[in-house]
Protein backbone atom coordinates (compact mmCIF):
# COMPACT_ATOMS: atom_id res chain seq x y z
CA UNK A 1 0.00 0.00 0.00
CA UNK A 2 1.92 3.69 -1.46
CA UNK A 3 0.30 5.05 1.98
CA UNK A 4 1.48 9.23 1.18
CA UNK A 5 -1.28 10.18 3.72
CA UNK A 6 -2.43 12.57 0.89
CA UNK A 7 -5.84 12.58 -0.99
CA UNK A 8 -6.70 15.77 -3.88
CA UNK A 9 -8.50 17.01 -1.04
CA UNK A 10 -5.14 17.25 1.03
CA UNK A 11 -4.28 15.55 4.33
CA UNK A 12 -6.19 12.03 4.85
CA UNK A 13 -5.58 12.83 8.42
CA UNK A 14 -7.80 15.99 7.72
CA UNK A 15 -9.99 14.95 5.17
CA UNK A 16 -10.85 11.27 5.94
CA UNK A 17 -9.12 9.73 8.71
CA UNK A 18 -8.71 5.86 8.29
CA UNK A 19 -6.33 3.56 10.49
CA UNK A 20 -5.23 1.75 7.76
CA UNK A 21 -2.93 -0.56 10.11
CA UNK A 22 -5.54 -1.31 12.63
CA UNK A 23 -8.12 -1.93 9.90
CA UNK A 24 -6.13 -5.10 8.57
CA UNK A 25 -5.15 -6.39 11.74
CA UNK A 26 -8.35 -6.25 13.25
CA UNK A 27 -9.52 -8.55 10.00
CA UNK A 28 -6.60 -11.21 10.64
CA UNK A 29 -4.12 -9.70 8.22
CA UNK A 30 -0.48 -9.31 9.73
CA UNK A 31 1.41 -5.14 8.70
CA UNK A 32 4.46 -4.90 8.00
CA UNK A 33 5.38 -0.99 8.10
CA UNK A 34 8.64 -0.04 5.70
CA UNK A 35 9.82 3.13 4.22
CA UNK A 36 8.44 2.77 0.87
CA UNK A 37 11.51 4.52 -1.03
CA UNK A 38 14.24 1.83 0.51
CA UNK A 39 14.70 -1.01 -2.11
CA UNK A 40 15.78 -3.12 0.48
CA UNK A 41 13.15 -2.35 2.79
CA UNK A 42 10.80 -3.36 -0.06
CA UNK A 43 12.29 -6.90 -1.05
CA UNK A 44 12.89 -7.93 2.42
CA UNK A 45 8.83 -7.40 3.33
CA UNK A 46 7.93 -9.15 0.26
CA UNK A 47 10.28 -12.30 1.23
CA UNK A 48 8.79 -12.08 4.77
CA UNK A 49 4.84 -12.08 3.62
CA UNK A 50 5.98 -14.65 0.77
CA UNK A 51 7.14 -17.05 3.41
CA UNK A 52 4.72 -17.05 5.77
CA UNK A 53 1.84 -18.84 4.94
CA UNK A 54 -0.04 -18.40 8.24
CA UNK A 55 -1.23 -15.14 7.41
CA UNK A 56 -2.35 -12.96 4.85
CA UNK A 57 0.43 -9.54 4.81
CA UNK A 58 -0.26 -5.85 3.74
CA UNK A 59 2.99 -3.91 3.26
CA UNK A 60 2.26 -0.76 4.39
CA UNK A 61 4.75 1.32 2.69
CA UNK A 62 5.40 4.92 4.40
CA UNK A 63 5.89 7.52 1.12
CA UNK A 64 6.61 10.77 -0.04
CA UNK A 65 4.32 12.07 -2.61
CA UNK A 66 6.68 13.74 -5.43
CA UNK A 67 9.78 12.90 -3.31
CA UNK A 68 13.00 14.24 -4.87
CA UNK A 69 11.43 17.25 -6.32
CA UNK A 70 11.64 20.10 -3.48
CA UNK A 71 8.95 22.20 -4.84
CA UNK A 72 6.50 18.97 -6.12
CA UNK A 73 7.10 16.99 -2.59
CA UNK A 74 3.89 16.27 -0.91
CA UNK A 75 1.56 18.82 -3.14
CA UNK A 76 -1.26 16.78 -4.16
CA UNK A 77 -2.30 20.13 -6.36
CA UNK A 78 0.08 18.47 -9.09
CA UNK A 79 -1.77 14.82 -9.05
CA UNK A 80 -2.76 14.52 -12.39
CA UNK A 81 -1.10 17.49 -13.48
CA UNK A 82 1.61 18.20 -15.93
CA UNK A 83 4.65 19.96 -15.10
CA UNK A 84 4.95 23.74 -17.55
CA UNK A 85 8.55 23.83 -19.00
CA UNK A 86 10.24 25.91 -17.26
CA UNK A 87 9.67 23.71 -14.11
CA UNK A 88 10.50 20.38 -16.19
CA UNK A 89 13.72 21.81 -16.75
CA UNK A 90 14.05 22.47 -12.55
CA UNK A 91 12.79 18.93 -11.87
CA UNK A 92 14.51 16.92 -13.66
CA UNK A 93 18.12 18.64 -12.69
CA UNK A 94 16.84 17.82 -9.69
CA UNK A 95 16.67 13.80 -10.09
CA UNK A 96 19.63 14.53 -12.47
CA UNK A 97 17.30 13.33 -15.14
CA UNK A 98 18.65 14.34 -18.84
CA UNK A 99 16.25 16.34 -20.85
CA UNK A 100 15.61 15.19 -24.19
CA UNK A 101 11.93 16.18 -23.83
CA UNK A 102 12.24 17.83 -27.55
CA UNK A 103 13.10 14.28 -29.06
CA UNK A 104 9.63 13.17 -27.57
CA UNK A 105 7.74 15.95 -29.05
CA UNK A 106 9.30 15.11 -32.88
CA UNK A 107 9.12 11.26 -32.04
CA UNK A 108 5.19 12.00 -31.25
CA UNK A 109 4.51 13.74 -34.74
CA UNK A 110 6.05 11.03 -36.26
CA UNK A 111 3.73 8.10 -34.84
CA UNK A 112 0.08 6.92 -36.00
CA UNK A 113 -1.74 6.12 -32.65
CA UNK A 114 -3.26 2.67 -33.26
CA UNK A 115 -6.95 2.21 -31.83
CA UNK A 116 -8.19 -1.12 -31.14
CA UNK A 117 -9.83 -3.23 -28.95
CA UNK A 118 -8.10 -6.60 -27.71
CA UNK A 119 -9.15 -9.22 -26.06
CA UNK A 120 -7.51 -11.99 -24.47
CA UNK A 121 -9.79 -15.25 -24.42
CA UNK A 122 -9.25 -18.83 -23.84
CA UNK A 123 -10.67 -21.75 -25.39
CA UNK A 124 -13.26 -23.70 -23.04
CA UNK A 125 -13.27 -27.48 -22.92
CA UNK A 126 -16.15 -28.90 -20.84
CA UNK A 127 -18.87 -31.08 -21.02
CA UNK A 128 -22.67 -30.07 -20.88
CA UNK A 129 -23.94 -32.91 -20.24
CA UNK A 130 -27.46 -34.24 -21.31
CA UNK A 131 -30.17 -31.37 -20.48
CA UNK A 132 -32.91 -32.22 -18.23
CA UNK A 133 -36.37 -32.77 -19.18
CA UNK A 134 -39.48 -30.99 -16.62
CA UNK A 135 -42.74 -32.55 -17.20
CA UNK A 136 -45.66 -30.54 -17.88
CA UNK A 137 -46.75 -31.58 -14.09
CA UNK A 138 -43.55 -29.72 -12.76
CA UNK A 139 -43.75 -26.54 -10.39
CA UNK A 140 -40.20 -25.50 -9.85
CA UNK A 141 -38.91 -22.16 -10.30
CA UNK A 142 -36.10 -21.29 -12.91
CA UNK A 143 -33.57 -20.68 -10.07
CA UNK A 144 -33.85 -24.70 -9.19
CA UNK A 145 -33.45 -25.81 -12.54
CA UNK A 146 -30.74 -23.60 -12.77
CA UNK A 147 -29.16 -25.16 -9.46
CA UNK A 148 -29.92 -28.92 -10.75
CA UNK A 149 -28.00 -27.66 -14.42
CA UNK A 150 -25.02 -26.08 -12.16
CA UNK A 151 -24.91 -29.42 -10.37
CA UNK A 152 -24.42 -31.61 -13.17
CA UNK A 153 -21.69 -29.56 -14.69
CA UNK A 154 -19.95 -30.01 -11.11
CA UNK A 155 -20.64 -33.65 -11.80
CA UNK A 156 -19.12 -34.16 -15.26
CA UNK A 157 -16.23 -31.54 -14.94
CA UNK A 158 -15.08 -31.20 -11.22
CA UNK A 159 -11.81 -32.35 -10.87
CA UNK A 160 -11.28 -33.89 -14.68
CA UNK A 161 -8.09 -32.77 -15.67
CA UNK A 162 -9.07 -32.29 -19.55
CA UNK A 163 -11.63 -29.97 -18.67
CA UNK A 164 -11.98 -26.22 -17.88
CA UNK A 165 -12.20 -25.75 -14.21
CA UNK A 166 -15.40 -24.18 -12.98
CA UNK A 167 -15.78 -22.52 -10.34
CA UNK A 168 -19.36 -20.88 -8.24
CA UNK A 169 -19.65 -17.81 -6.40
CA UNK A 170 -21.82 -17.15 -3.81
CA UNK A 171 -22.90 -13.82 -1.87
CA UNK A 172 -24.67 -15.96 1.30
CA UNK A 173 -27.97 -16.92 -0.28
CA UNK A 174 -27.36 -20.76 -1.34
CA UNK A 175 -30.58 -22.05 -0.60
CA UNK A 176 -32.23 -18.63 -2.73
CA UNK A 177 -30.38 -18.67 -5.27
CA UNK A 178 -29.71 -22.73 -5.39
CA UNK A 179 -25.96 -22.72 -5.49
CA UNK A 180 -25.87 -25.15 -2.79
CA UNK A 181 -25.95 -28.05 -5.48
CA UNK A 182 -23.31 -27.58 -6.94
CA UNK A 183 -21.53 -27.15 -3.39
CA UNK A 184 -22.76 -30.61 -2.84
CA UNK A 185 -20.55 -32.28 -5.76
CA UNK A 186 -17.53 -29.52 -5.34
CA UNK A 187 -17.28 -28.07 -2.11
CA UNK A 188 -13.64 -26.91 -2.58
CA UNK A 189 -14.88 -24.54 -6.38
CA UNK A 190 -17.76 -23.10 -4.08
CA UNK A 191 -16.59 -19.78 -2.46
CA UNK A 192 -18.88 -18.03 -0.08
CA UNK A 193 -18.51 -14.19 -0.54
CA UNK A 194 -21.01 -13.58 2.21
CA UNK A 195 -22.49 -9.75 1.95
CA UNK A 196 -19.66 -8.54 0.95
CA UNK A 197 -21.06 -8.09 -3.31
CA UNK A 198 -18.39 -5.14 -4.40
CA UNK A 199 -15.68 -7.84 -3.44
CA UNK A 200 -17.05 -10.84 -5.00
CA UNK A 201 -18.40 -9.40 -8.42
CA UNK A 202 -14.73 -8.12 -8.51
CA UNK A 203 -13.05 -11.63 -7.44
CA UNK A 204 -15.38 -13.57 -10.13
CA UNK A 205 -14.39 -11.39 -12.75
CA UNK A 206 -10.86 -11.66 -12.28
CA UNK A 207 -10.95 -15.69 -11.95
CA UNK A 208 -13.02 -16.03 -14.78
CA UNK A 209 -9.65 -14.31 -16.96
CA UNK A 210 -7.73 -16.90 -15.89
CA UNK A 211 -9.06 -19.99 -17.47
CA UNK A 212 -11.38 -20.75 -15.11
CA UNK A 213 -15.43 -20.16 -15.94
CA UNK A 214 -16.94 -18.95 -12.76
CA UNK A 215 -20.42 -18.61 -11.85
CA UNK A 216 -21.82 -15.63 -9.66
CA UNK A 217 -25.13 -15.97 -8.20
CA UNK A 218 -27.14 -13.29 -6.47
CA UNK A 219 -30.62 -11.56 -6.24
CA UNK A 220 -30.79 -8.97 -9.15
CA UNK A 221 -30.76 -6.15 -6.88
CA UNK A 222 -27.56 -6.88 -5.22
CA UNK A 223 -26.19 -8.57 -8.80
CA UNK A 224 -26.29 -6.11 -11.01
CA UNK A 225 -28.29 -3.01 -8.99
CA UNK A 226 -25.65 -2.79 -6.56
CA UNK A 227 -22.30 -3.40 -8.39
CA UNK A 228 -23.38 -2.24 -11.81
CA UNK A 229 -19.71 -1.01 -11.78
CA UNK A 230 -17.66 -4.24 -10.90
CA UNK A 231 -19.67 -5.26 -13.87
CA UNK A 232 -18.83 -2.55 -15.98
CA UNK A 233 -15.34 -2.99 -15.46
CA UNK A 234 -15.68 -7.20 -15.96
CA UNK A 235 -17.32 -5.94 -19.39
CA UNK A 236 -14.19 -3.39 -20.12
CA UNK A 237 -11.46 -6.32 -19.24
CA UNK A 238 -13.55 -9.21 -21.73
CA UNK A 239 -14.01 -11.52 -18.83
CA UNK A 240 -15.52 -15.16 -18.77
CA UNK A 241 -18.42 -14.53 -16.16
CA UNK A 242 -21.36 -16.13 -15.78
CA UNK A 243 -23.99 -13.80 -13.78
CA UNK A 244 -26.96 -15.95 -12.32
CA UNK A 245 -30.04 -13.50 -10.88
CA UNK A 246 -32.64 -14.37 -9.67
CA UNK A 247 -35.77 -12.19 -7.82
CA UNK A 248 -35.79 -10.31 -10.73
CA UNK A 249 -39.19 -7.98 -11.30
CA UNK A 250 -42.07 -7.88 -9.10
CA UNK A 251 -42.06 -11.69 -8.49
CA UNK A 252 -40.25 -11.35 -5.01
CA UNK A 253 -43.59 -8.91 -4.13
CA UNK A 254 -43.58 -9.46 -0.04
CA UNK A 255 -39.92 -7.68 0.23
CA UNK A 256 -41.13 -4.49 -1.66
CA UNK A 257 -39.62 -1.67 -4.01
CA UNK A 258 -35.90 -2.32 -2.60
CA UNK A 259 -35.94 -5.36 -3.49
CA UNK A 260 -37.72 -5.00 -6.81
CA UNK A 261 -35.27 -5.64 -9.64
CA UNK A 262 -37.04 -3.51 -12.15
CA UNK A 263 -34.28 -2.33 -14.54
CA UNK A 264 -31.88 -4.92 -15.12
CA UNK A 265 -31.58 -4.66 -18.72
CA UNK A 266 -31.71 -0.84 -19.03
CA UNK A 267 -28.03 -1.41 -16.85
CA UNK A 268 -27.22 -4.26 -18.61
CA UNK A 269 -27.36 -2.87 -22.63
CA UNK A 270 -24.97 -0.48 -20.98
CA UNK A 271 -22.42 -3.30 -20.71
CA UNK A 272 -21.42 -3.59 -24.54
CA UNK A 273 -20.19 -7.60 -24.69
CA UNK A 274 -23.02 -8.94 -21.97
CA UNK A 275 -25.51 -11.28 -23.45
CA UNK A 276 -28.57 -11.92 -21.70
CA UNK A 277 -30.96 -14.62 -21.56
CA UNK A 278 -34.09 -14.32 -19.94
CA UNK A 279 -35.00 -18.41 -19.90
CA UNK A 280 -39.40 -18.53 -19.92
CA UNK A 281 -39.00 -22.08 -17.87
CA UNK A 282 -37.18 -24.64 -16.14
CA UNK A 283 -36.26 -26.60 -19.81
CA UNK A 284 -34.93 -23.56 -20.71
CA UNK A 285 -33.20 -22.10 -18.16
CA UNK A 286 -31.23 -25.70 -18.07
CA UNK A 287 -30.46 -25.12 -21.37
CA UNK A 288 -29.46 -21.74 -20.89
CA UNK A 289 -27.09 -22.55 -18.33
CA UNK A 290 -25.37 -25.59 -19.90
CA UNK A 291 -24.76 -22.92 -22.99
CA UNK A 292 -23.42 -20.51 -21.16
CA UNK A 293 -21.19 -22.30 -19.52
CA UNK A 294 -19.75 -23.40 -22.64
CA UNK A 295 -19.88 -19.58 -24.40
CA UNK A 296 -16.51 -17.47 -23.43
CA UNK A 297 -17.78 -14.35 -22.40
CA UNK A 298 -20.20 -12.40 -19.89
CA UNK A 299 -23.44 -13.88 -19.92
CA UNK A 300 -26.11 -12.80 -17.76
CA UNK A 301 -29.24 -15.66 -16.78
CA UNK A 302 -32.16 -14.10 -15.37
CA UNK A 303 -34.71 -15.67 -13.16
CA UNK A 304 -37.87 -15.14 -10.98
CA UNK A 305 -38.38 -15.99 -7.86
CA UNK A 306 -41.75 -18.32 -8.09
CA UNK A 307 -42.65 -21.52 -9.85
CA UNK A 308 -42.92 -21.34 -13.33
CA UNK A 309 -44.55 -23.75 -14.76
CA UNK A 310 -43.68 -25.53 -17.94
CA UNK A 311 -44.53 -23.65 -21.49
CA UNK A 312 -46.23 -26.61 -23.55
CA UNK A 313 -46.63 -26.35 -26.86
CA UNK A 314 -51.10 -26.77 -28.11
CA UNK A 315 -50.85 -30.18 -27.59
CA UNK A 316 -49.80 -30.40 -23.94
CA UNK A 317 -45.88 -30.85 -25.27
CA UNK A 318 -42.60 -29.34 -23.23
CA UNK A 319 -41.87 -26.54 -25.80
CA UNK A 320 -38.52 -26.65 -24.40
CA UNK A 321 -37.47 -30.25 -23.66
CA UNK A 322 -36.60 -32.98 -25.57
CA UNK A 323 -34.55 -32.26 -29.60
CA UNK A 324 -35.10 -28.67 -28.19
CA UNK A 325 -31.47 -26.63 -29.11
CA UNK A 326 -31.52 -23.14 -27.19
CA UNK A 327 -29.84 -20.89 -29.61
CA UNK A 328 -28.64 -17.59 -28.72
CA UNK A 329 -30.42 -14.82 -30.91
CA UNK A 330 -33.50 -16.70 -31.90
CA UNK A 331 -36.92 -16.33 -30.75
CA UNK A 332 -39.49 -19.15 -30.16
CA UNK A 333 -43.11 -19.24 -31.83
CA UNK A 334 -44.61 -20.16 -28.73
CA UNK A 335 -48.23 -19.94 -30.18
CA UNK A 336 -49.66 -18.93 -33.48
CA UNK A 337 -51.99 -16.36 -34.72
CA UNK A 338 -52.89 -13.50 -37.65
CA UNK A 339 -54.93 -11.18 -35.59
CA UNK A 340 -52.12 -9.74 -33.06
CA UNK A 341 -48.90 -10.33 -31.56
CA UNK A 342 -47.61 -10.88 -27.94
CA UNK A 343 -43.97 -10.46 -27.32
CA UNK A 344 -42.84 -11.21 -24.22
CA UNK A 345 -39.92 -13.03 -21.95
CA UNK A 346 -39.44 -14.68 -18.60
CA UNK A 347 -42.11 -14.67 -16.48
CA UNK A 348 -44.56 -13.12 -19.14
CA UNK A 349 -44.31 -16.01 -21.19
CA UNK A 350 -47.01 -18.62 -19.54
CA UNK A 351 -49.75 -15.51 -18.72
CA UNK A 352 -49.12 -14.86 -22.28
CA UNK A 353 -49.47 -18.22 -23.33
CA UNK A 354 -52.70 -18.69 -21.63
CA UNK A 355 -53.95 -15.49 -22.52
CA UNK A 356 -53.43 -16.74 -26.21
CA UNK A 357 -55.30 -19.80 -25.56
CA UNK A 358 -58.26 -17.75 -23.88
CA UNK A 359 -58.59 -15.66 -26.58
CA UNK A 360 -58.58 -18.52 -29.04
CA UNK A 361 -61.85 -19.84 -27.74
CA UNK A 362 -63.30 -16.30 -28.72
CA UNK A 363 -62.26 -16.58 -32.15
CA UNK A 364 -59.27 -14.45 -32.03
CA UNK A 365 -56.03 -16.00 -32.98
CA UNK A 366 -52.93 -14.39 -31.40
CA UNK A 367 -49.37 -15.49 -31.79
CA UNK A 368 -46.72 -15.59 -29.20
CA UNK A 369 -43.08 -14.63 -29.27
CA UNK A 370 -40.58 -15.54 -26.23
CA UNK A 371 -37.53 -13.10 -27.02
CA UNK A 372 -35.04 -14.81 -24.39
CA UNK A 373 -32.20 -13.14 -26.09
CA UNK A 374 -33.41 -8.93 -25.77
CA UNK A 375 -30.10 -7.69 -26.99
CA UNK A 376 -30.19 -10.22 -29.92
CA UNK A 377 -32.95 -10.14 -31.40
CA UNK A 378 -35.01 -12.81 -34.15
CA UNK A 379 -35.35 -10.37 -36.73
CA UNK A 380 -37.25 -13.01 -38.98
CA UNK A 381 -39.30 -13.07 -35.68
CA UNK A 382 -40.26 -9.48 -35.07
CA UNK A 383 -41.10 -8.70 -38.76
CA UNK A 384 -43.65 -11.72 -38.91
CA UNK A 385 -45.07 -10.68 -35.44
CA UNK A 386 -45.48 -6.59 -36.90
CA UNK A 387 -47.64 -8.38 -40.04
CA UNK A 388 -50.42 -9.14 -37.60
CA UNK A 389 -50.86 -5.48 -37.26
CA UNK A 390 -51.27 -5.21 -33.61
CA UNK A 391 -48.14 -5.91 -30.98
CA UNK A 392 -48.16 -5.96 -27.48
CA UNK A 393 -45.13 -5.95 -25.47
CA UNK A 394 -45.75 -7.85 -21.80
CA UNK A 395 -42.63 -7.54 -19.31
CA UNK A 396 -41.82 -7.60 -15.61
CA UNK A 397 -39.71 -5.08 -16.20
CA UNK A 398 -39.67 -0.73 -16.28
CA UNK A 399 -41.32 -0.41 -19.72
CA UNK A 400 -38.95 2.74 -20.50
CA UNK A 401 -35.87 0.72 -20.64
CA UNK A 402 -37.01 -2.93 -21.22
CA UNK A 403 -38.03 -5.31 -24.36
CA UNK A 404 -40.32 -3.01 -25.12
CA UNK A 405 -38.11 -0.14 -25.34
CA UNK A 406 -35.51 -2.23 -27.63
CA UNK A 407 -39.07 -3.66 -29.59
CA UNK A 408 -39.86 -0.16 -30.65
CA UNK A 409 -36.05 0.83 -31.81
CA UNK A 410 -35.98 -2.31 -33.51
CA UNK A 411 -39.26 -1.47 -35.69
CA UNK A 412 -37.86 1.84 -35.77
CA UNK A 413 -34.49 1.04 -37.20
CA UNK A 414 -36.34 -1.31 -39.75
CA UNK A 415 -38.79 1.09 -41.10
CA UNK A 416 -41.44 -1.22 -39.83
CA UNK A 417 -45.03 0.92 -38.64
CA UNK A 418 -47.83 -1.12 -36.53
CA UNK A 419 -49.35 -0.11 -33.67
CA UNK A 420 -47.41 -1.13 -30.43
CA UNK A 421 -48.50 -1.32 -26.91
CA UNK A 422 -46.13 -1.94 -24.13
CA UNK A 423 -47.57 -3.03 -20.69
CA UNK A 424 -45.31 -3.87 -18.24
CA UNK A 425 -43.73 -2.15 -14.81
CA UNK A 426 -44.37 1.74 -14.74
CA UNK A 427 -42.92 2.96 -11.65
CA UNK A 428 -41.66 1.50 -8.37
CA UNK A 429 -44.10 -0.85 -6.74
CA UNK A 430 -45.34 -1.32 -3.17
CA UNK A 431 -44.89 -4.77 -0.93
CA UNK A 432 -47.96 -7.40 -2.40
CA UNK A 433 -48.06 -10.94 -3.47
CA UNK A 434 -46.73 -10.96 -6.68
CA UNK A 435 -49.95 -12.38 -8.43
CA UNK A 436 -51.32 -8.95 -6.79
CA UNK A 437 -48.34 -6.80 -8.17
CA UNK A 438 -48.95 -8.66 -11.44
CA UNK A 439 -52.76 -8.17 -11.84
CA UNK A 440 -52.46 -4.15 -11.15
CA UNK A 441 -50.07 -3.34 -13.43
CA UNK A 442 -51.81 -5.75 -16.49
CA UNK A 443 -49.75 -9.02 -16.43
CA UNK A 444 -51.84 -11.01 -15.63
CA UNK A 445 -53.98 -13.48 -17.88
CA UNK A 446 -56.97 -11.85 -17.14
CA UNK A 447 -55.40 -8.71 -17.66
CA UNK A 448 -53.66 -9.49 -20.73
CA UNK A 449 -56.94 -11.04 -22.61
CA UNK A 450 -58.74 -7.67 -21.75
CA UNK A 451 -55.67 -5.72 -23.38
CA UNK A 452 -55.31 -7.22 -26.35
CA UNK A 453 -59.36 -7.19 -27.42
CA UNK A 454 -59.07 -3.63 -26.26
CA UNK A 455 -56.28 -2.81 -28.54
CA UNK A 456 -57.81 -4.78 -31.26
CA UNK A 457 -61.02 -2.68 -30.88
CA UNK A 458 -59.32 0.13 -31.10
CA UNK A 459 -57.41 -0.30 -34.23
CA UNK A 460 -60.44 -1.31 -35.75
CA UNK A 461 -62.36 1.53 -35.30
Amino acid sequence: IDYNQLQISGSVHEVMPVNIKDNYLSDGWKVIEINGHDFQEIQDAIIEATDDRSHPYAILAHTIMGKGVSFMENQVNFHGKALKSEQLDRALVELDIKNDLEHYRQLRETLKPKRQSKAITYKVNIEAAQPKDYGPETKIPNRTAFGEALKDLARYNHKKKDKTPIVVFDCDLTSSVRTSLFAEVAPEHFFQGGVQEHNTATIAGAISSQGIISFMADFGVFGIDEVYNQMRLNDLNHTNLKLALTHLGIDVGPDGKTHHCIDYLGLLRNLIHFKVIIPADPNQTDRAVRYAAREFGNIMIGMGRSADPVICSPDGQPLFAGNYNFTYGKADLVREGSDAAIITMGKGVYPSTCAADQLLNDGIKVSVFNISTPFEIDTTAIKNAAKSGLVIVIEDHLTRSGLGTIITEFLYEHRISVPLKKVGIPTYSTSDHFHILLDSIGLSTAKIVNTVKKSLKERRS
